[in-house]
C-alpha cells in the first residue's frame, strides 16, 4: 500500500519558500509607503517654495536682499526647514547692462517621519537647520525691478 501525501522535508522546504516570498513581498509594500511618503512631502515642499517666491515676488524690490537674503524660514506642513537665498550688495545684480535684476533662489529640505534629512541639511547644536543644500525641492528665478 502506498501512501499519497508530503512528507515533512516537502512541507518544509515549501514553507522556506512562501516565507521568503511574503518577506520580499512586504519589503516592496514597505518601500512603496516610503516612497508614497517622499512623493506627498516633495509636493508640499515645492508648493512651499512657489509660495515663498511669491511672497518674495510681491515685496519690494528694495527690500528683497534685506529681508530674505540668504535667511531660513521654517515650514509649517513639513518637519524641515526652507532656505531662501538671494545673493546681497552689487553682487546680487546680474552682471551686464540690467543692474535691475536679483536672482532668488528657494531651497526646501526636510526630515521625513523615519528620520531620514531630505537634501544636504547641517544643524546646530540645538537641532536647528543652518544650512540647506542639494534638495530635490529647488527653484531659481529673478526678479526685476519694477519701473
Amino acid at each position: 500500500m502506498k501512501n499519497k501525501g508530503f512528507t515533512l522535508l516537502e512541507i518544509m522546504f515549501a514553507t522556506v519558500i512562501l516565507v521568503g516570498l511574503l518577506l520580499g513581498l512586504m519589503s516592496v509594500f514597505i518601500y512603496c509607503f516610503d516612497l508614497q511618503e517622499t512623493s506627498r512631502n516633495t509636493t508640499i515642499a515645492l508648493n512651499e517654495a512657489r509660495a515663498k517666491i511669491e511672497e518674495i515676488r510681491n515685496s519690494s524690490f528694495d527690500g528683497i536682499i534685506v529681508n530674505y537674503g540668504g535667511k531660513i524660514f521654517p515650514l509649517v506642513s513639513l518637519d524641515g526647514k526652507m532656505r531662501t537665498e538671494t545673493p546681497g550688495g552689487d553682487a546680487g545684480y546680474v552682471i551686464g547692462s540690467y543692474k535691475n535684476l536679483i536672482d532668488i533662489r528657494v531651497v526646501v529640505c526636510w526630515k521625513q517621519k523615519g528620520g531620514r534629512i531630505i537634501g544636504n541639511a547641517a544643524f546646530d547644536g540645538s537641532g536647528n537647520m543652518t544650512d540647506c543644500t542639494g534638495s530635490p525641492v529647488e527653484l531659481v528665478t529673478s526678479i526685476s525691478k519694477r519701473q
